[in-house]
């Protein structure tokens, strides 16, 4: 399954980013690809069964079952996370089992959301630009790689809204 990940991603996915992105390199794109499914495989593509037992940050696993995310995997990283939650299974199919699991990331988004210097932790439930500055805005994270709590900007996407941001 590596190399298979490894030969579709210099054949479609590098180039591709080399075009749009000319300060980057096949060769950069190989070290990228190389690291990520050829060295030390452990686990999955990217972190170790240590890295995931020691995250401290909430994570919500969706299980699936197919080659290139297999259940197993999921079981064992929601085993090893210690703030890890889990969505039923199957999630995807029946159709209606869907919007079950849309309720349930948004819940888990809310509930990790993060406050900022001097939000309360219930004010932190409401979109950023009801508390923050327009210029603070711009200083908001936005999502993070693995391990990192969804921010917070990313977090209020997920539900509609009629208030808009204010940018000066």
């Amino acid at each position: 399954m590596r190399e298979l990940f490894y030969e579709g991603n210099m054949k479609t996915w590098g180039p591709a980013l080399t075009a749009r992105r000319p300060d980057i390199t096949m060769e950069m794109v190989d070290k990228f690809l190389t690291r990520m499914y050829r060295t030390s495989p452990d686990f999955v593509f990217t972190v170790t069964r240590d890295f995931v037992r020691n995250c401290q940050t909430p994570v919500l696993i969706l299980p699936d079952d197919i080659p290139a995310h297999p259940h197993a995997v999921a079981m064992e990283a929601a085993m090893l996370a210690p703030k890890a939650e889990v969505s039923i299974f199957p999630w995807k199919e029946p159709k209606e089992r869907i919007p079950l699991a849309v309720r349930q990331i948004r819940s888990f988004l809310r509930a990790h959301r993060p406050a900022f210097p001097g939000q309360s932790r219930r004010s932190a439930s409401r979109p950023p630009w009801v508390h923050a500055p327009a210029n603070s805005l711009s200083r908001m994270p936005m999502m993070t790689s693995s391990c990192h709590v969804p921010s917070t900007r990313a977090a209020s996407r997920s539900r509609p809204s009629t208030a808009k941001p204010h940018f000066s």
